[in-house]
């Protein structure tokens, strides 16, 4: 098993029979009218690997900072 860091609490788990991606956040733009954006950019690692995985896990809901 290998475990990669994405940046943002992201990560990405492989097996030798599944890719699992956890919290990912891939923006250009950023969020909330870019007001949050990945520090340090990690919109380098988009690979095509990353956007077909065997599943993704959402580990906790994204709430608007203003309500």
């Amino acid at each position: 098993m290998k475990v990669t860091h994405h940046g943002h609490a992201g990560l990405k788990v492989e097996t030798a029979r599944a890719t699992l991606v956890c919290d990912p956040w891939f923006s250009r733009e950023g969020a909330f009218q870019a007001s949050w954006f990945q520090y340090p950019d990690n919109s380098h690692v988009l690979t095509p690997e990353l956007t077909t995985p065997a599943a993704v896990v959402i580990s906790h809901e994204t709430i608007h900072p203003c309500g």
